[in-house]
């Protein structure tokens, strides 16, 4: 099961999954982006809000924790592994 999969289904409508690539943006557009590159963070990179949160990989459970912290809700099933 795909991260947004994950999201939709524990939080409906309330969240929203955006992949952009990094080579294909134009950095001055994601000034957050242009920051890490320059800091030399792995990809890829995390945004919950605007705010970069986690960079070097895609861990579900806390993606899915940090989301679920920010509506304040409950963190719905637990992750399973396809």
């Amino acid at each position: 099961m795909e991260l947004a999969e994950i999201l939709e289904r524990d939080y409906g409508e309330k969240v929203k999954v955006e992949y952009f690539d990094a080579q294909q943006i134009k950095m001055e557009e994601h000034p957050g982006v242009e920051e890490l590159v320059r800091r030399r963070y792995r990809f890829p990179y995390v945004f919950i809000n605007g705010e970069a949160r986690f960079a070097g990989g895609i861990v579900y459970p806390r993606i899915k924790d940090a989301v679920g912290e920010i509506l304040g809700e409950e963190h719905g099933e637990d992750f399973e592994e396809d």
